[in-house]
């Protein structure tokens, strides 16, 4: 479950870093390094477009090494075709995977495995990680990654219109 809204101390660390906001419609800001499941990129100049959705979209070309090198598989259960539903390759569950966006020297968004992974809710029959992805092609904004679910099960998101800017503090896990 993930929150937006006002500052809560129980779900949020008071550890909070902002970053700017690039233009004044969307939360895109800037990030220097992506790493998702195997793949982890050079250090680059490009954009993050923070949503609400559970669908992580990527670079073209990154969905589709994942595909080719049989990490990930288009998830087809029982006839049905689920465009943009995929599922990690079985005998890669075992596999060192990272999941971060580094986005300046200061501050590097850190994620996981179960953050992605939607069969829990949707598929409880699959032994396996399923996820939603979509591949983004090059764009003005130069924007590589969209992302929602898979940071703010992670982290509190604090969206400031008036100073153009979006704090993240990690959260504070439930306890049981």
């Amino acid at each position: 479950m993930y929150i937006l809204g006002e500052f809560n101390e129980r779900y949020c660390s008071r550890d909070r870093q902002t970053v700017n906001v690039v233009g004044d419609r969307l939360w895109m800001f800037d990030a220097r390094q992506a790493a998702f499941l195997n793949y982890k990129s050079e250090e680059h100049n490009f954009k993050i477009l923070l949503e609400s959705e559970t669908m992580t979209q990527m670079p073209r070309e990154i969905l589709r090494l994942l595909q080719e090198t049989g990490i990930i598989t288009p998830d087809y259960r029982k006839g049905i075709v689920r465009p943009n539903y995929f599922a990690i390759n079985p005998e890669h569950l075992n596999d060192t995977f990272e999941f971060f966006f580094k986005l300046n020297k200061d501050l590097t968004l850190f994620s996981d495995l179960a953050s992605i992974d939607i069969s829990r809710y949707y598929f409880p029959d699959v032994d396996t990680v399923v996820f939603q992805a979509a591949a983004l092609d090059p764009n003005p904004d130069r924007v590589e990654w969209v992302v929602g679910r898979f940071v703010l099960l992670k982290y509190c998101a604090f969206l400031d219109y008036n100073q153009n800017t979006v704090g993240f503090s990690p959260v504070i896990p439930p306890t049981p």
